[in-house]
């Protein structure tokens, strides 16, 4: 209401003092609120390099488990029809002796050797000679050792291997005259195979041909097959 004319107005005297106030007083802006984060709980920076050892060392890890885990198979889905033989020694005793006596027939002295040896044990088994085997003497590393299929052989018919001998031994109680029939009649069937004969055609032909060359004077048996004397070699 203007009542005097003079255009103010009149406004109490504490709303007035609130009004100026208001007008006087700047506003305030409001800051844009800053999000903190929490720096313990993030993970440290790591290098390109790091991080790609890291994806080569999983990839190892997996593929080495992954291949223990389908390495059968596999086998079975590329080679469906092929199927892994079982060790000789899961098989049985009778299974093991014939095999190892068809392996070992070509070998003359082994097969010989062998043969003695059982029929010795099976005639005199409380005789512990005959049932202990010495892995150094010079004729069983010539002839018997290494020659496929022989100590495997005595391994079936229930020798055992003594490490800190160097030797093979049969204990008394373990003496099976069964495993005894079996060897020895293996390996006397094996004598009459054609690669025992054959073996021991070309055995006998060698000692003749040391024996001449012995009565000729010291000559060899293969300069001998080849025709010609120990000087005649050394001359050519």
């Amino acid at each position: 209401n203007f009542a005097n004319g003079t255009g103010t107005a009149n406004i109490p005297p504490a709303k007035a003092k609130a009004t100026t106030a208001t007008q006087q007083k700047p506003i305030q802006q409001k800051k844009p609120t800053q999000k903190t984060t929490n720096t313990k709980n993030q993970p440290p920076i790591r290098s390109a390099a790091a991080i790609n050892a890291g994806k080569a060392a999983a990839s190892r890890h997996n593929i080495s488990n992954h291949s223990k885990k389908t390495a059968k198979s596999t086998l079975d889905h590329t080679h469906p029809h092929v199927k892994i033989p079982d060790k000789l020694q899961n098989k049985s005793k009778e299974e093991q002796i014939l095999r190892c006596a068809d392996r070992v027939k070509p070998h003359v002295m082994a097969v010989d050797t062998l043969l003695r040896v059982l029929t010795s044990v099976k005639s005199s088994p409380g005789v512990d000679k005959f049932r202990t085997i010495d892995r150094t003497n010079p004729n069983y590393v010539t002839y018997v050792r290494d020659k496929p299929g022989a100590e495997d052989l005595l391994l079936a018919m229930n020798y055992r291997r003594i490490a800190s001998k160097n030797e093979l031994r049969l204990e008394r109680h373990l003496v099976d005259d069964a495993l005894l029939y079996l060897g020895i009649s293996a390996l006397e069937q094996a004598r009459t195979s054609t690669e025992y004969r054959e073996a021991k055609k070309w055995r006998a032909f060698h000692a003749e041909m040391r024996r001449v060359a012995k009565q000729l004077g010291g000559g060899s048996a293969e300069n001998l097959v080849n025709g010609m004397t120990e000087e005649e070699t050394q001359i050519r």
